[in-house]
């Protein structure tokens, strides 16, 4: 699931998903089945609907994908991804280890991993 497919879904169940400031704002809980995801995706949620880039980095500070780190909230978070943010938006969220073991679905292979990044606004 990517973090659009996530930002349907938030809309699709009435959660009425929005961004106040640097914070992702639910009118609604979301359901159970996506609590995790939107707590991981939640950077990439509030880039689409601002229309921010996003951005990720690995342990080692370099970035994801590109040598900027530039991510696509319409694809799959790269595997070796350990941090997140938005443009502007202030500092990084550091991801839990291991979390592409727990989260798969969440989660490119090493194969298809930073292929086909390119910048966009999504709204």
């Amino acid at each position: 699931m990517t973090a659009h497919d996530l930002l349907n879904a938030l809309r699709f169940a009435r959660c009425g998903p929005s961004v106040d400031g640097n914070e992702l704002v639910l009118a609604a809980p979301a359901p159970p089945a996506l609590v995790d995801a939107v707590e991981l995706l939640q950077s990439g949620i509030r880039a689409a609907i601002t229309g921010r880039r996003w951005f990720g980095i690995r342990s080692d500070g370099n970035g994801v994908g590109d040598a900027y780190g530039l991510l696509n909230p319409r694809e799959l978070l790269p595997i070796d991804v350990a941090m997140l943010t938005v443009e502007g938006a202030g500092p990084w969220d550091k991801l839990p280890a291991r979390i592409s073991e727990r989260m798969p679905k969440l989660f490119a292979s090493r194969e298809t991993s930073g292929r086909n990044r390119r910048s966009y606004a999504v709204a």
